[in-house]
């Protein structure tokens, strides 16, 4: 599910995606857009035009990112064909799309679709979680880390040591996070840290 432009747009497992306007409690669209699953989604513009970047999975369970027009729901354009591999979380920022795909992050083009970059982290374990804020990106992994990184550079500037983290959320200089342990904690994000944003 994605908020944006007075909406929610809420995809399902089924292929359906629903576009919700809450000001008006009204559903204004809803189709099944696709034979597969819609496993994620977010919102963004293209100049004027606004679009939704969507992340299928077929029955094989390759990936499939489509960019489509956010009030028609229109296929605009493929990015990088299928992708074979396991991705559990992605966010735009500017003209980049990141996935994190194990203990990686996949950077592609968002207008072309071309392969970037790929970063690898330290730790063996899957990431669960991309965030960003300004310059400073942020990778939780499944071992309880949080991995930061220069965005501009792609160079690590360290991590921070929390436990299992299910949710994360950046609030001026602290990292909240929820843990499967049904526990939500606040750490100080240290200020080496913080510079880069």
């Amino acid at each position: 599910m994605q908020k944006e432009w007075s909406y929610f747009f809420i995809g399902g497992i089924r292929g359906y995606l629903t576009r919700y306007n809450y000001q008006r409690d009204k559903i204004e669209f809803e189709d099944r857009i696709s034979e597969m699953a819609l496993m994620d989604l977010r919102a963004t513009r293209e100049g004027p035009r606004k679009v939704l970047i969507i992340l299928f999975q077929d029955i094989i369970g390759n990936k499939h990112i489509h960019v489509r027009d956010a009030m028609s729901a229109l296929h605009m354009r493929s990015i990088g064909e299928q992708m074979n591999t396991h991705i559990n979380s992605f966010l735009v920022k500017d003209s980049s799309l990141l996935f994190s795909s194990k203990n990686e992050i996949l950077v592609y083009n968002y207008c072309d679709g071309q392969y970037i970059t790929k970063l690898k982290l330290p730790s063996q374990e899957f990431i669960t979680f991309l965030h960003k804020n300004g310059n400073l990106l942020l990778a939780t992994t499944s071992d309880g880390f949080v991995h930061a990184y220069n965005f501009k550079s792609m160079n690590s500037v360290g991590y921070i040591r929390c436990d299992s983290i299910s949710l994360l959320v950046v609030l001026q200089d602290k990292l909240i996070f929820g843990s499967w342990l049904k526990t939500i904690k606040s750490v100080t994000i240290p200020k080496h840290m913080l510079a880069i944003r």
